[in-house]
Order: C-alpha cells, then sequence, then structure tokens
C-alpha cells in the first residue's frame, strides 16, 4: 500500500468492537499501519451503543456478539434504519466458530462480510480491499435488508430487485465531497425506504387473509395467529415510520383502522365473530391499496433527487 493510499484512508470513520482483547488489539494495529486514523475502538456493548449514537461510521468491524449480546441484532437494526445515521456501513462480523446456525443467523442480520476467529492481518486487508473495490448491491424482503448472496432464484416466488447502495468507505478513500456522499445516501435510503414499504404493503394484505383462512377454517392454531397479530403490528409500526411525511397520505388513516382491527382479535380467535374478521381483512387491504396509490409518486420523487445529484460534481 503506497502513501497516497494511507493518506486516503486517514478520513474512514471506523468503529471496533471484538470481545477478544487480543484480537482487537492486532485488529486496531493492523488498521493504524494501514492508515486509518479515524478508529473509535469499543469493547463493551454500552461503548458501541455510545460511538453510533455520537455520529456516523463508515466501516464497522465487530465480533458477533459481546457482553452476552449478539451484535448481529445491532446489525439488523441498522440496516432498518432504526439504529444509526443511515443503513450503510460497511460492515464486517468476525465469528468465533464456523458453526452452522450461527453462521446463518449473522447473515440473515445483513453484513457485508464475515470472517472467522482468529483473523490475520492479510486475511483482514483482503476483505477491506476487497470492499474498497466493489460492494455487493442490497436486496429488500420483508425480514431482510443487506447484500444480495442469492446463488439461485427464491423459492418463493417474491419478486426481489438488487439495490446499488453507497459504499461510504470507498468514498472517503476516494475523496468524494462529503456533501455528494451524504445526497447519495439520501436518495439510497428513500429508495430503499420504498422498496421496503412496498414489501411491507404486500405482506399485511397477504397476512389478512391469511388469518382470515386460519381462523374461519383451519385448526386452531393460537401460536400461529398469535405470530400473524405481532407480524401485522410490527409491520404497521414499520410502514408509519417510514411513510411519515409523505405528501396527500392517508396511511395514518388506514394504520389506525388497522391497529384498531387488530384490538378486537380475542384470545380465543375461533369465537371470533364474521364482521370483525371481515373487517380485519378490509383494512389489510385498505393498507396495501394506499400503499399502491402512493408509490408511483414516490418514485417519481425519488427520479427527481437522481436527476438533481447528476449536476454536483464527483470531486472537489
Amino acid at each position: 500500500m503506497n502513501e497516497s493510499s494511507q493518506k486516503e484512508l486517514s478520513t474512514v470513520r471506523t468503529l471496533v468492537t471484538v470481545d477478544n482483547a487480543a484480537i482487537r488489539k492486532a485488529v486496531l494495529e493492523s488498521l493504524q499501519t494501514w492508515g486509518f486514523r479515524d478508529i473509535a475502538d469499543a469493547p463493551s456493548h454500552d461503548q458501541m451503543q455510545a460511538v453510533l449514537a455520537s455520529g456516523t461510521r463508515d466501516l464497522l468491524i465487530c465480533s458477533a456478539e459481546i457482553d452476552g449480546v449478539f451484535l448481529g441484532d445491532l446489525v439488523k437494526e441498522i440496516r432498518h434504519a432504526r439504529l444509526h445515521n443511515h443503513p450503510f456501513p460497511v460492515a464486517i462480523m468476525l465469528l468465533p466458530s464456523a458453526e452452522h446456525d450461527l453462521v446463518a443467523s449473522v447473515i440473515n442480520c445483513g453484513p457485508d462480510d464475515i470472517l472467522l476467529m482468529p483473523v490475520s492481518p492479510a486475511q483482514l486487508w483482503s476483505r477491506i480491499e476487497s470492499l474498497l473495490q466493489k460492494r455487493k448491491p442490497f436486496i429488500v424482503t420483508r425480514d431482510y435488508i443487506g447484500p444480495d448472496r442469492r446463488k439461485e432464484k427464491r423459492q418463493d416466488g417474491q419478486m426481489v430487485s438488487p439495490l446499488e447502495v453507497p459504499n461510504p468507505l470507498a468514498a472517503r478513500h476516494n475523496a468524494i465531497p462529503p456533501a455528494r456522499l451524504e445526497q447519495d445516501i439520501g436518495v439510497a435510503t428513500e429508495r430503499l425506504n420504498i422498496m421496503k414499504v412496498d414489501r411491507d404493503g404486500a405482506q399485511i394484505r397477504w397476512l389478512g387473509n391469511a388469518m382470515h383462512k386460519l381462523i374461519k377454517y383451519g385448526p386452531d392454531d393460537r401460536s400461529a395467529i398469535r405470530e400473524h397479530v405481532l407480524g401485522l403490528s410490527d409491520m404497521a409500526k414499520d410502514v408509519m415510520r417510514r411513510t411519515e411525511g409523505w405528501p396527500e397520505s392517508q396511511i395514518p388513516e388506514a394504520i389506525k383502522r388497522l391497529v384498531a382491527a387488530i384490538k378486537t382479535i380475542p384470545a380465543n380467535a375461533r369465537a371470533m365473530d364474521d364482521a370483525p374478521l371481515s373487517e380485519l381483512v378490509t383494512a389489510c387491504e385498505r393498507v396495501d391499496t394506499e400503499i399502491r396509490r402512493l408509490l408511483p409518486k414516490r418514485i417519481a420523487f425519488c427520479a427527481g433527487l437522481l436527476k438533481d445529484m447528476q449536476d454536483l460534481p464527483l470531486f472537489e
């Protein structure tokens, strides 16, 4: 690595949270050797939370667990824009073992890459260098936001388009102006919101119909009904959060109607009358219909943002 590359890496805002003290020290020393200078060392979960709350980070290097807390959940919160300033920091997670369930759990949270500990400096640099060159596009499904790792088509038939996302690590390294990176992140966040609201709407409609069939004709499966109710509640909150500020939106009223319908579901849902059950299905359909009505306007708005970005210089 030449001196110029080291200088360019000095502006990358990095967060390191690793439970193993020896590995954490090796990672920190390696980063400094490669020219990273803005490095936050957060050797505990509380310190990591404090760093993330204090400002944006471009690169996260963290172990799968620290202080008994699974950090994959934190990465998932970031990807879903519930934590951190934006969903797109580059994330590398370090795993203590290649145990199948652990690997699957971590991957499902949306990191850019994973490495098995103990990790050598050469291995870590290889992954960083690869991410500097090319970042995988993201996909957005009802329960996953993160890099597209698909090798085959989805079995459930759901159409999932890839989303090209900003690469803050590469942007700092390539001296992209901060204003340009910020606007790039803003546009990508808007596009991600559109895609997630689209998925939420379709899933809300599906859950309404699924609950109708389950309650009316299916077995007395209270556990499944409870999971459906929780799913509806979570997606209703997500839609409200992601569509806040959308002009001409009737989503708040549609969500209010849906929440009221959810509250009518008794503990013994099989005893539910036809009228409130029908209202639940209708409320779910109304939310999805309103989302379908608004999506073209939001897509046009996003296209306008992209057009405005064409006039911005790539370099200062």
